[in-house]
């Protein structure tokens, strides 16, 4: 039999009372949490990747076409909106719409000259 296989044939060592016991002491489950709590070796790091990838939105570069589809689509908005009930219980399920906008970023606008930018 191998050192190895002997090891792993071992039980587990208990300290009570001995020199080890006394210089290293049971650790509470708390801190012991710690120990094994997340760590980010490289702090901001995530932050810094995210602002990267902000996208930058020209809303005057939008065709004439594109303009007229947006306006079309709003009007279908409003006029379906008029004709739902005026109880909100009686509204479920009949309507469903999508919005994809643009939440400016001033600190990415700022840093860059050529337009709003945001996510």
């Amino acid at each position: 039999m191998t050192n190895y296989q002997e090891i792993r044939k071992m039980q587990r060592p208990v300290h009570n009372g001995d020199a080890f016991s006394k210089r290293h002491p049971k650790m509470p489950h708390g801190q012991r949490a710690k120990l094994f709590a997340p760590f980010d070796a490289l702090s901001g790091f995530d932050e810094t990747m995210d602002a990267e990838t902000v996208y930058t939105v020209h809303p005057e570069d939008l065709s004439e076409e594109m303009k007229e589809e947006l306006d079309a689509k709003w009007q279908e908005l409003q006029d379906r909106f008029r004709k739902l009930p005026n109880r909100k219980t009686d509204r479920k399920g009949k309507i469903q719409i999508s919005v994809l906008y643009l939440q400016e970023d001033i600190a990415q606008t700022a840093l860059h000259d050529d337009g709003p930018r945001g996510n």
